[in-house]
């Protein structure tokens, strides 16, 4: 089972058991939170894609830690110009292991085909009962009398 999901400006697939890593979440260590919008969600047989969030899908995760990736170093140069910039960045990011994907509760398919089976053979019964005695379908049929 997988989904992909947009947390903090980012789409990411995630799947039970993942560790991954998003732009800094300001949630405490340790603690457990709901991840943002899901977008599409597939348990291995149907996939189910939202329009544009699947309604009643939760991914729950565990907040690992914060922490800052390497260094990129930005280097700016115009030839020719002696124009030479450097400067660096370091992006904050969250550690999250993904701990379940909750699917809404889907009601039981053969059970609803069999409800839907017998409304169908009550309604077909109701159509073959005859009319009432002493009263003809023309009679049923035609209205008042002029």
């Amino acid at each position: 089972m997988h989904a992909i999901v947009r947390v903090a400006g980012v789409q990411v697939r995630v799947a039970p058991g993942d560790t991954i890593r998003l732009p800094r979440l300001n949630h405490e260590v340790g603690s457990t939170t709901t991840l943002g919008e899901v977008l599409l969600v597939s348990d291995g047989e149907t996939t189910t894609v939202g329009t544009p969030v699947v309604e009643g899908v939760r991914v729950e995760a565990e907040i690992l830690g914060h922490a800052r990736d390497k260094k990129v170093i930005v280097f700016k140069k115009k030839r020719r110009k002696r124009y030479r910039r450097t400067n660096g960045h370091r992006q904050a990011y969250t550690a999250v292991k993904i701990t379940d994907i909750v699917l809404p509760e889907q009601p039981d398919r053969k059970a609803s085909a069999r409800k839907m089976a017998a409304t169908a053979a009550e309604d077909t019964a109701q159509e073959q009962l005859p009319a009432e005695e002493g009263a003809s379908a023309v009679d049923q049929t035609a209205g008042p009398a002029e």
